[in-house]
């Protein structure tokens, strides 16, 4: 089996790519991670085909890795993203890819839902304050207003 993927690079219509039988068939809308040159990116899943015709000196790579077993964007919005593609002559990977929410192209299965949390440790704090109480000193020293006036 193959996947028509649209990956994130400028111009670049559908890359087909090969499906092994450990990864298994990904829906059409799931994530994956295929090889494109040299690097590897994260691409969208926009159909399946049975066979793909063969070309003089071109090999279908396999993809690398499944990221989503269910669809990450419905297959409505691909239906539409292809319509859309067609009827202003775009590429599809392009229109696909403008559909995806903030931190969709990522190759984690909970992008969308990470959510950063930095916390300080005690000396941290402590060499952020003191830094802090140097600053509003030296600002005081100049006559400079300061937030805190201690």
């Amino acid at each position: 089996m193959y996947v028509h993927v649209a990956v994130p690079v400028p111009g670049m219509d559908l890359l087909t790519y090969a499906v092994s039988a450990e990864h298994g068939l990904p829906p059409i809308g799931a994530r994956v991670v295929v090889p494109l040159g040299s690097r590897s990116v994260t691409g969208i899943v926009a159909g399946h085909a049975a066979t793909v015709e063969a070309r003089p000196g071109v090999t279908v790579r396999a993809l690398q890795r499944v990221v989503d077993r269910e669809a990450y964007l419905p297959v409505e919005v691909i239906a539409l993203a292809q319509w859309t593609a067609e009827y202003y002559a775009a590429g599809v990977s392009e229109t696909l890819l403008s559909m995806l929410p903030p931190h969709g192209r990522a190759d984690r299965p909970h992008a969308r839902k990470l959510r950063r949390v930095v916390t300080l440790t005690d000396t941290a704090r402590q060499t952020t304050l003191r830094s802090a109480r140097h600053r509003s000193r030296r600002l005081q020293r100049a006559g400079l207003p300061c937030a805190t006036s201690r």
